[in-house]
């Protein structure tokens, strides 16, 4: 005998898994409460929705202060140096940070919603200023939210969709997963710098030895110095006595 939920919804009939309905009507979870009444006939329900408690400006000035703390730490981190501060650390690097730039590119080209409708951020009240950062506009928020906006974010709002596979929530997904981007960038700069380390070591050693050469070197020099002062010191006293001895006569 079958578990299963049976229902039909708008005259089309549906069997699931489960007592929680979650993909025939988009964006809503119908819950299955009861099976039968006592007469074993199915039972029958109106089911109306209405639109929830429209936060999508909080959802807009949220997405403004993360990227722009995305923008902030960028910035810092390539930074040039100057007399007075040191500079990023990606300064000279700026390229191992490319997926920034895709992601800028991405949030700029706005999103797409409903039938492959598309819409700026800045049409909606994220505004994007001079500085790289964006600042939430109230007023164009305003104007779009009378124009329904929150239907369409309702649709399904894609931002810098292009195609399934080339969005911003795929290139995110692809620079933190393992082996993504970033991972990669970081095993290669762990790898290098072990190189760098390798080659320290090796230029210590080789240092030590020079080092070692020369002071041998100074050792063997000094002693001859020294040998070199006893014998003028020897010929200086004869030839003070071979003078006296001529001055005698």
């Amino acid at each position: 005998m079958s578990n299963n939920t049976l229902a039909t919804v708008n005259g089309i009939s549906y069997e699931r898994g489960s007592n929680n309905l979650n993909d025939i009507v988009p964006n809503l979870t119908i819950n299955i409460a009861g099976t039968t009444n006592s007469n074993m006939k199915p039972l029958k329900g109106m089911i109306t929705t209405s639109k929830g408690v429209d936060n999508s400006g909080t959802i807009l000035q949220g997405l403004s202060t993360a990227y722009n703390d995305v923008i902030s730490l960028y910035n810092t981190l390539v930074k040039n140096p100057t007399t007075t501060t040191a500079g990023g650390n990606f300064a000279y690097r700026k390229s191992q940070l490319g997926f920034i730039d895709d992601f800028k590119q991405k949030i700029s080209q706005g999103f797409v919603y409903g039938d492959n409708n598309i819409m700026s951020f800045s049409q909606v009240g994220l505004v994007l200023q001079g500085d790289g950062t964006t600042k939430f506009d109230s007023l164009k928020f305003a104007n779009a939210s009378a124009a329904d906006l929150q239907s369409k974010l309702a649709s399904g709002a894609k931002v810098g969709f292009q195609s399934t596979t080339n969005n911003l929530q795929v290139s995110i997904a692809n620079a933190l997963k393992q082996q993504g981007s970033i991972e990669l960038q970081t095993i290669s700069t762990k790898t290098e710098i072990n190189t760098l380390k390798n080659k320290q070591s090796q230029l210590i050693d080789r240092l030590a030895v020079v080092e070692n050469n020369y002071t041998m070197r100074y050792s063997k020099l000094n002693t001859l110095l020294f040998n070199l002062n006893n014998t003028s010191n020897s010929l200086t006293s004869s030839l003070t006595a071979l003078t006296n001895m001529n001055a005698s006569k």
